[in-house]
């Protein structure tokens, strides 16, 4: 199984607080989830729009994040930020929350500090690897057949 490249992953990460220094947004993931060597770390980071603006959200922080994406001029990141990130140009964040809340962050640039050490939480190839032994007994009692399968699969993705 490849591994996923160095990254947080928006949706097992927690927003604790968003405060403006500056101009710019800075973000607070406490923690963030990181993925590195096809293991799953956790460690603070902040993630910070240069010049931004925000739309105003209504949701208590600390909250879970359910998702998120951002865009800048080089790529999309679609809920993994790969690492390190220090994007100069504009760009457009949205976070989502398991609330249905979404807060967006306009800027011209996007960087990503990490702080402290990293804590060891899973390997990841083992958590994937169950989810896709549950999803194939959950096929098998449906009645789905393995191409059936792959194309739920690749319609999710």
């Amino acid at each position: 199984m490849p591994h996923l490249p160095y990254s947080i992953e928006l949706h097992d990460s927690e927003l604790a607080a968003v405060e403006k220094h500056a101009g710019a947004a800075v973000l607070k993931l406490r923690p963030a989830y990181i993925h590195r060597d096809g293991k799953g770390w956790r460690q603070d980071a902040d993630l910070i729009i240069g010049s931004a603006t925000m739309e105003e959200v209504a949701v208590e922080l600390p909250a879970a994040l359910a998702g998120g994406r951002l865009k800048t001029r080089n790529a999309p990141y679609h809920n993994l930020l790969f690492l390190p990130l220090d994007v100069e140009g504009e760009v457009l964040l949205t976070l989502e929350f398991f609330s249905e809340a979404v807060l967006r962050v306009q800027g011209v640039s996007a960087r990503v500090v990490l702080h402290g050490e990293p804590v060891y939480i899973e390997n990841v190839a083992d958590r994937l690897r169950g989810t896709l032994i549950d999803a194939a007994q959950a096929a098998a009692k449906a009645g789905l057949t393995e191409q059936e399968l792959e194309q739920l699969l690749a319609d999710e993705s």
